[in-house]
């Protein structure tokens, strides 16, 4: 029973406390998660270009990495809110001083992510090779625009 009190009075305390600098805080877990959902859609952009260009034998999941992909690049325009750049980003200010071509590109984005998620892979992966292309195109016309660079 003590043991019952001890962790309701610590989650009351936590509750408690949430919204002190959750503004602060709010904006820190969007950042991370964006690069989450991003080094997401890296990691499935780069198996899948393994699987089409026969340097891996892992076909099987070809459908999940487009599924993947597909998903990722329609949940880009969430992740940037206002206020979300800045230090620790690389996200360029040029995103919330340039919405609207901002928005366009992550429209681009999103409908070639819809469009290889709505493809059919097969047998051959090859076949749709204009489909991932056209997101590996709209991933890097947006980062020219609105990403900031590696140092590395």
């Amino acid at each position: 029973m003590h043991r019952v009190c001890a962790v309701a009075a610590a989650l009351t305390l936590t509750l408690g406390f949430q919204g002190i600098g959750h503004a602060e805080s709010e904006i820190e877990d969007i950042t991370k998660y964006r690069h989450a959902v991003m080094e997401l859609l890296a990691g499935h952009m780069s198996a899948l270009a393994l699987i089409a260009q026969g340097k891996v034998d892992q076909g099987a999941f070809t459908q999940s990495h487009v599924d993947a992909i597909a998903s990722a690049t329609a949940e880009i325009g969430a992740l940037f809110p206002e206020g979300s750049g800045g230090e620790g980003t690389h996200a360029l200010p040029a995103i919330w001083e340039n919405a609207d071509e901002f928005a366009s590109a992550v429209d681009e984005a999103r409908e070639a992510g819809a469009t290889l998620g709505e493809a059919s892979w097969g047998d051959d992966p090859n076949t749709l090779m204009p489909a991932f292309a056209a997101v590996g195109k709209a991933c890097k016309d947006c980062h020219e625009s609105f990403r900031e660079e590696d140092e590395h």
